[in-house]
């Protein structure tokens, strides 16, 4: 008997590392195939997964939403990546030793201020010396409470995040509507397509029954909103609450005011720099650099949305930033 129930455990056992693995080697497969293009590496950011860091090595933290990331383009075409070549050009030296300076993409689509906070603490391991804040878009809508990477339980307890979910998510979507997402949904399914949704569905219940057994076991402890709080309030206390935890952590913080996108987007951003002004004037770790007036969104040849940067418009921004950068890195 006694061995009929161990051999029952081993085989359940076995059973759920088999399932594990097989939805591991499934993600890892996704992350290699489309973090270049749309996706994050399996640590959660955007680019190459960093190593341990070099004797003289500097690492730069950028935050903010989409137009960090670098939506519509590849990570090598964002502006980290543009920041991280130009910071590279021409090797600072102190003390006759070489510094190398690596840009982390920390940023994701549709994330504001309210995201900054978690995700400086989530990636706090990557041992970064400086911050650089780039938000602000994201938050002409009111209280934006969208955190992607912190929101999932498998990134909390491990540090490895999942793409698995995402892509059947879009694929089923994409299946659904015949291969096009412009379509609308169809109703009537060849037996091909029959298969393919079963084994979607299947793979998206299995990966969703982990998330939510490991939500109800490592509970995502966010504060509780103050209601309180207007539009632009909101985003200040949320660009400060960034900014303090920075400076506690002995950080370097750049806060970069960005090229207007309305009238409301100049209104919140002459607000974040009064902000600056009137609780860190003198702080020598802090400092900001106004873009507002820098470039048009309007320009066809730097920004293709009227939001996102084209890559060369990317460029500029990102030149401008490493100039402010060497004047003030030690």
């Amino acid at each position: 008997m006694l061995k009929k129930i161990i051999f029952s455990c081993l085989a359940v056992l076995l059973g759920i590392f088999f399932t594990f693995g097989l939805l591991l080697c499934i993600d890892l497969y996704l992350h290699k195939k489309f973090s270049k293009f749309a996706g994050l590496n399996y640590r959660g950011y955007r680019g190459e997964v960093v190593g341990k860091k070099e004797p003289g090595e500097i690492r730069i933290a950028m935050l903010g939403g989409s137009s960090v990331f670098g939506y519509g383009l590849t990570h090598d075409q964002a502006m980290p990546a543009h920041l991280e070549r130009k910071l590279n050009s021409k090797i600072f030296s102190k003390d006759h030793e070489l510094r190398k300076f690596t840009v982390l993409n920390l940023a994701y689509n549709g994330e504001g201020a309210y995201a900054l906070y978690y995700n400086l603490k989530d990636f706090r391991y990557l041992n970064y010396n400086i911050v650089v804040f780039y938000s602000g878009y994201n938050d002409l809508n009111p209280k934006n409470r969208f955190v992607f990477r912190h929101s999932n339980p498998i990134f909390r307890l491990s540090g490895y995040m999942p793409i698995l979910p995402m892509c059947i998510t879009e694929k089923l979507k994409l299946v659904k509507r015949g291969g096009k997402y412009s379509n609308p949904v169809l109703h009537n399914f060849n037996a091909k397509d029959t298969v393919k949704i079963a084994a979607l569905e299947q793979m998206s219940h299995l990966s969703g029954g982990v998330e939510n057994t490991l939500n109800r076991i490592w509970v995502d402890n966010q504060e509780n909103i103050p209601d309180s709080l207007d539009q632009w309030s909101w985003f200040l206390h949320y660009m400060k609450k960034a900014i303090d935890y920075a400076l506690t952590e002995n950080k370097r913080v750049i806060v970069v005011l960005q090229p207007y996108f309305s009238d409301e987007h100049r209104k919140q951003q002459c607000e974040l720099k009064k902000m600056l002004v009137a609780n860190y004037s003198g702080n020598s770790n802090l400092g900001y650099l106004d873009l507002g007036e820098f470039l048009s969104l309007k320009d066809s040849q730097v920004c293709f949305d009227g939001l996102h940067l084209t890559s060369s418009g990317y460029e500029l921004v990102a030149n401008r930033i490493a100039d402010y950068l060497k004047s003030t890195v030690d």
